[in-house]
């Protein structure tokens, strides 16, 4: 088993190295600048960056220092950081917030007209969203024309206490160093990226599922507390009503447990542990269980279940050249029913592995690997779901963003904005850095349960993305636990070390400097 996880560990450092390569090429979209035609704006920010980077060489030593106190004086205080984050949050929510285009739109207008719900047959198609519709028709009774930026506020909350849940769950399994680096990650690119103003179900998700990770963590430090897992798995099974592509945290463990019990051969209190997971199943399907039941027994949508995209259909979307183009799908694939669903994506995939040849596969391979893995901004720039002309509903905040101010800002948040360039370029260099722990990682990898199921975790994510649809960031959001994990564990590795190198110099110049005092 150790083999096989060597070798495993050697893929995705592999994977590693491509998600470094292509999330630092990815800032060049936002770079490309003419430098022939440049405006005052991007002339001052080059100037800026150039006396920045010598400044910061002229006085290393003195940079250095400040550095070091101003990271110890953010560690030390993490709750003024995340109330900075969360003042800045809310101002952009309400200076930018729309509703987004595409299935955020449908989603919105299922759950506000009625006539529309029972008669469209999206939900059918799509019945992972059917908890999305239940989320937000609750929260258009109850708001009215508030519902967008209540959606959006909540949105908020479900991130912000997914960075506390992650930041207490690896400070429980990890070195508080790793869980104090995977804390500044969360804020930088959960905090300050614009992701809550999109109303779409990937930042519930990550709520539940954090959530159930946490539950774990303390199902663990309480002795295999059946009560936590109990917590567990009611919540993990929510998450997967969401998005049920987090079950490849549920095989990851699986894993573990397997290479713990089997091949490490460490002592565990099997009986507990077998208890424990009965009830975390039990609780697990009882409420998926319930999900589905209410899915096929409600009058809220049209849902025919024999309409539903099979498995084999998002394969053969994932063999898109891009990785996510509906349209490249024929239509009697889109409009297959019961049993001639998989049968007829089963055709269809057989013929575009023909269509391929060598070099164009390899291509489909490696540009939907890029937009997997290049954006920061979690598919914002390919997707362009918010514009200026976006569904606003609410006369109050219509008129707020009307102001000088609002504009403004979403200048820089909306795609399209005059100053997006740098808002985005400033995410990618925090998605950068994310992307170089992800590439240390593998040279401090060890076989210690945690850190092994989240490795794992990205491992099967990325392979599971690379099979099915993807070809956009956005689909990372809910593996974030582990990604971000990884991260800061590839990072603290790589400062440790470099730290150890430092002091090693430093050490060795003094050691000469006193040689040569005493040849004197």
């Amino acid at each position: 088993m150790s083999k096989l996880l060597k070798l495993g560990n050697s893929i995705f450092f592999l994977f590693g190295s491509l998600w470094l390569y292509f999330s630092v090429y990815f800032l060049f979209q936002y770079l490309n600048i003419d430098y022939t035609n440049l405006t005052n704006g991007r002339a001052n920010l080059l100037i800026g960056i150039a006396l920045g980077i010598f400044l910061l060489f002229h006085f290393k030593e003195k940079a250095g220092l400040w550095g070091s106190k101003l990271a110890s004086w953010l560690n030390r205080h993490k709750g003024i950081v995340f109330f900075v984050m969360l003042g800045f949050q809310l101002f952009v929510t309400l200076t930018s917030v729309r509703l987004a285009s595409s299935d955020s739109t449908i989603v919105y207008m299922m759950a506000t007209n009625k006539e529309f719900a029972l008669t469209n047959d999206y939900i059918s198609i799509n019945p992972n969203n059917f908890l999305l519709v239940i989320w937000m028709k609750i929260n258009h009774l109850i708001f009215g024309t508030n519902t967008i930026l209540a959606l959006a506020l909540w949105n908020i909350f479900f991130l912000d206490a997914s960075i506390c849940f992650l930041y207490q769950t690896n400070k429980a399994f990890l070195k508080k160093g790793i869980a104090d680096i995977s804390f500044f990650l969360l804020v930088l690119i959960l905090g300050f990226s614009s992701q809550y103003i999109y109303i779409y179900s990937d930042p519930i998700a990550l709520f539940f599922l954090s959530l159930s990770l946490y539950f774990f963590g303390f199902a663990i430090k309480k002795n295999l507390d059946w009560k936590f897992f109990l917590g567990s798995g009611f919540v993990f099974s929510i998450a997967n009503g969401f998005r049920p592509t987090v079950l490849i945290f549920a095989i990851a463990g699986l894993i573990v447990m397997a290479n713990h019990l089997f091949f490490k051969k460490r002592a565990m209190n099997l009986k507990k542990l077998l208890q424990s997971s009965i009830v975390f199943l039990l609780a697990f399907f009882s409420l998926t269980f319930l999900q589905n039941y209410t899915l096929n027994h409600q009058n809220i949508v049209k849902y025919e279940e024999n309409k539903s995209r099979t498995l084999l259909y998002y394969i053969d979307l994932g063999l898109t050249y891009t990785g996510n183009n509906h349209a490249e799908i024929p239509e009697e694939v889109r409009l297959a029913e019961g049993k001639d669903r998989s049968k007829s994506a089963l055709r269809d995939i057989s013929k575009r592995l023909k269509d391929y040849q060598y070099s164009s596969f390899v291509g489909h391979v490696f540009y939907k690997y890029y937009w997997m893995t290049g954006e920061g901004m979690f598919g914002w720039y390919q997707e362009r779901i918010l514009r200026e002309d976006s569904h606003l509903d609410s006369p109050w905040l219509k008129w707020f963003q009307g102001l000088n101010i609002s504009k403004y800002v979403r200048s820089f948040i909306y795609v399209e904005g005059q100053h997006y360039f740098y808002y985005a370029s400033l995410i990618q260099i925090f998605w950068i850095l994310i992307s170089l722990g992800i590439f240390v990682y593998p040279f401090y990898y060890r076989e210690k349960n945690y850190q092994l199921w989240m490795q794992i975790g990205v491992f099967g994510a990325l392979l599971f993305l690379l099979i099915f649809e993807a070809g956009r960031s956005r689909y990372l959001i809910q593996f974030l636990p582990a990604i971000l994990t990884v991260s800061a564990c590839g990072l603290y590795g790589l400062w440790t070390s470099l730290h150890t190198l430092t002091k090693g110099v430093v050490n060795d110049e003094t050691k000469t400097i006193h040689n040569r005092t005493l040849l004197q």
